[in-house]
């Protein structure tokens, strides 16, 4: 029974971390100016802490332009979920 519950949150996880991968992709349509994978995976990072609960820390070094563009995509996201909450 335990081995079943740890089965269907795990399927749960994947299908929720799917989702968020295709309203990241949405989120860049042909013709928006291209953000680096650093900026992508600060935004990717903000929706997967909201929506599955995942710790939400920087993986590169404070001061560094990585750090700096993966921050920025996290305010975008703090940016559109405020959108997005307000519109709903």
């Amino acid at each position: 029974m335990a081995a079943q519950a740890r089965a269907s949150n795990q399927a749960e996880m994947q299908r929720l971390r799917q989702a968020v991968r295709a309203h990241i992709e949405a989120l860049f349509p042909p013709g928006r100016e291209p953000r680096s994978p650093q900026y992508r995976a600060g935004l990717r990072a903000l929706y997967e802490h909201r929506v599955l609960g995942l710790p939400l820390q920087c993986p590169h070094a404070v001061g560094t332009a990585q750090a700096d563009a993966w921050f920025a995509g996290v305010e975008e996201a703090r940016w559109r979920l405020r959108g997005d909450a307000r519109s709903a």
